[in-house]
């Protein structure tokens, strides 16, 4: 098995918990965003540790977006892990009532791509890659890439396309930078933020790790994926062009950027994607923590109280440090302390 291969297995394992259920008075789940997968079982796994022989067990699962959403409207979860925001249309389907969403990181959606020969960090625009998933665009040395280009020699190869199968945050995040990119995608799709569109061409992957793996095994391929896993197998990721007109590369900094500027209202649903930064890398996608504004709905005290303490250790220095270290972007510190109030305001049994 090669190195690249092996860890994207270690990536998306599903986290093994710390001891068996019975050893704890109280187990929480959170689930669904795999765009967010890597963080969540660190944090997990580390909060899981520090707390070793006392009364607490954290698990973590990824179902995508949509699935998390849908395991919190069921009460199967406390902490459903969603890079966009719950719909309006969804809002009567929550059993246990009212919802909270509560920002905890920024990560960049990468146009990671395989083509033997052709160097890291090609650039791209937000018009190029809406052609390439439209099918519009069909080989690598298609005038409009080339000239963006000089000196890479690209082949005359067709464009194997990848994208994601199911109801995807990491979708709903690339498919909005695509509408504010090009007419001809807004036309098509329409200009909201779309979980799963109708793709006109690809190679489906049902999550993030899928994609990648995808990507990785099919010469002269392109998809988008989260960061940290494009890190993980050493994929060459493009530069894409910002609102301010500056081809931008992937990094914690550059998706920081993106971050510094967001907007949070009272109900903390901010939206990262295609910043006016000019430092920012502009497919940069936040993802939330949506959980009860009564944290006792279909769940006991002990869970209520363990869901509680989490988010505080995930919002905290530590918590934000580990996700820094995997290649995510933590809150700047003015929308911290905003969602550092929001979870003291949660109640509790």
């Amino acid at each position: 098995m090669s190195s690249r291969k092996l860890a994207v297995g270690l990536i998306v394992a599903a986290i093994t918990l710390l001891g068996t259920a019975s050893a704890f008075a109280a187990t929480i789940s959170e689930g669904g965003s795999t765009f967010a997968l890597p963080f969540w079982q660190q944090l997990a796994s580390s909060y899981n540790k520090a707390n070793s022989g006392s009364t607490v067990n954290v698990n973590v699962g990824a179902s995508g977006s949509g699935g998390g959403r849908t395991s919190l409207q069921n009460e199967t979860i406390q902490i459903a892990g969603s890079d966009n925001v719950s719909p309006a249309a969804d809002a009567g389907k929550y059993k246990g009532g009212a919802i909270q969403h509560l920002p905890i990181a920024f990560g960049g959606i990468t146009l990671a791509y395989n083509v033997p020969g052709v160097p890291n960090n090609i650039k791209l625009t937000g018009a190029i890659i809406a052609n390439i998933y439209l099918g519009k665009i069909g080989s690598w040395d298609n005038k409009s890439i080339t000239k963006l280009n000089p000196g890479v020699k690209f082949p005359h190869a067709q464009i194997q396309v990848v994208h994601r199968s199911g109801n995807s945050g990491t979708t709903a995040g690339f498919t909005e930078f695509l509408a504010v990119s090009s007419n001809q995608w807004a036309q098509k799709y329409g200009g909201s933020v779309q979980d799963l569109p109708r793709w006109p061409v690809g190679l489906p992957g049902a999550t993030n790790a899928a994609v990648a793996q995808l990507i990785d095994k099919t010469q002269n391929s392109i998809g988008y994926v989260e960061q940290s896993y494009a890190i993980a197998t050493g994929m060459k990721v493009a530069s894409v062009q910002n609102a301010k007109g500056v081809f931008i590369k992937p990094t914690v900094a550059s998706v920081a950027a993106a971050g510094d500027g967001v907007y949070a209202g009272p109900s903390l649903t901010i939206d990262a994607i295609n910043s006016k930064a000019k430092a920012a890398y502009p497919i940069t996608s936040q993802t939330f923590a949506i959980v009860y504004k009564n944290l006792c709905a279909g769940a006991s005290a002990d869970q209520a109280k363990l869901t509680k303490g989490f988010l505080t250790y995930a919002l905290g220095s530590e918590g934000q440090g580990q996700i820094r270290k995997l290649y995510y972007a933590p809150l700047p510190a003015k929308l911290l302390t905003k969602v550092q109030s929001a979870v003291k305001a949660l109640q509790t049994c």
